[in-house]
């Protein structure tokens, strides 16, 4: 069901990749969804689900490793954190 959700917003919306531009974008209330690796470090994580609280932004974490997310959206680096 994710990865639908993930491949939807493909289709959809500007995707955001990366921790850092993700966690600004929570931060000015920007993001509306996360989408986290199932390897995703502990640190990220907890960053990432503090400022979605804070903003009441939906986290799903995903059922794959950061490795399949690259290869599913195209990507050649490792993909840990997709926001929109």
């Amino acid at each position: 069901m994710s990865l639908e959700d993930l491949r939807d917003a493909m289709k959809k919306e500007k995707l955001i990749f990366g921790n850092a531009q993700t966690i600004k974008n929570l931060k000015n209330g920007t993001t509306k969804k996360v989408f986290l690796a199932s390897n995703c470090g502990d640190e990220i994580e907890n960053n990432i689900k503090h400022y979605a609280e804070m903003n009441k932004v939906e986290v799903v974490k995903l059922d794959k490793p950061r490795a399949e997310i690259s290869v599913f959206c195209r990507k050649n680096f490792p993909v840990s954190v997709i926001s929109y």
